[in-house]
């Protein structure tokens, strides 16, 4: 311990160039902390609901925008106006439709019975974010 006593005795106090080198080390961390903060604003989670295997179907030879498809695949949520992001109606997609309105009769019949998600969301493609990009990778 006496040597390190000596050694800073030979050293010297904190100076102005131990200042001027904390402060050239800190620039690089101040700048990476606006990256670390961004996360917060762009990782928002938008609206989403259960992707339904049939959805792009419904979208290609029924011509139905992606609203009523999330309609007619997705129960309605808790709050009103809401849809469910966990559950999806159970729906037999080998069976072949004749028409499209017979389809939504279907759905609608079957509107009581909810299966939870597989995994997959559709996204509301208003805005993009971390999280919406990142979830077609999964």
């Amino acid at each position: 311990m006496a040597n390190v006593d000596k050694l800073l005795e030979h050293i010297g106090d904190f100076g102005p160039f131990q200042k001027k080198m904390v402060i050239l080390g800190s620039l690089p961390l101040v700048l990476i902390v606006f990256v670390f903060v961004g996360v917060v604003f762009l990782g928002h989670t938008p609206d989403h609901w259960c992707w339904s295997p049939g959805s792009e179907q419904l979208l290609q030879e029924c011509g139905w925008t992606e609203v009523k498809v999330r309609e007619v695949t997705v129960p309605h949520g808790e709050e009103a106006g809401s849809f469910s992001r966990c559950q999806t109606f159970a729906v037999n997609w080998s069976q072949s439709w004749n028409r499209c309105e017979e389809f939504e009769q279907e759905l609608t019949l079957n509107g009581s019975h909810a299966v939870p998600c597989d995994g997959r969301w559709m996204f509301d493609k208003s805005h993009k974010t971390t999280v919406s990009e990142v979830a077609w990778f999964l």
